[in-house]
């Protein structure tokens, strides 16, 4: 980021970033989802505090303006994917029926990767949406995975 940015700029900078959530798919409009999120940060990011705090900020008014209920935001740095397997653990609970995640690269850069992972999710019963890409679910990583292939 430049760093002749206020910090007050470099909070809304980020704000901006995170403002681009558009859900068309129905099962989204479900009240009362119980929702868990997932995103994963540099942590060579100076504003990584920052970022977290927004990111949960963020995902809170997400889940209300859906009517749905947030019931916790995981976050990984870099490479780990520790908050990812608390989140795969927490999951076996019952208490979460859809993984909001931001775009599949959070996940990983190879889409086969990525399907593993949303199985691993969907073995759990919990659907995964991700935002940036629209995509919910597998079976719409299969399609994206499949033309990919093409």
């Amino acid at each position: 980021m430049d760093e002749a940015l206020t910090p007050e700029e470099r909070k809304q900078k980020i704000r901006e970033r995170y403002k681009k959530a558009v859900t068309s798919q129905p099962c989204l409009d479900i009240e009362g989802r119980r929702v868990a999120a997932y995103r994963r940060i540099s942590p060579q990011s100076i504003e990584q505090a920052t970022a977290c705090e927004l990111i949960v900020q963020y995902y809170q008014n997400y889940a209300r303006s859906h009517n749905w209920i947030l019931k916790g935001a995981y976050v990984d740095e870099g490479q780990d994917h520790t908050a990812l397997d608390k989140l795969l653990d927490d999951c076996w609970s019952g208490e979460i029926d859809l993984v909001i995640i931001k775009s599949t690269s959070y996940i990983s850069r190879d889409m086969n990767i990525v399907l593993e992972i949303v199985r691993e999710f969907e073995a759990r019963s919990v659907r995964v949406y991700f935002e940036a890409d629209n995509i919910l679910g597998s079976s719409g990583l299969g399609r994206v995975n499949s033309t990919f292939a093409e």
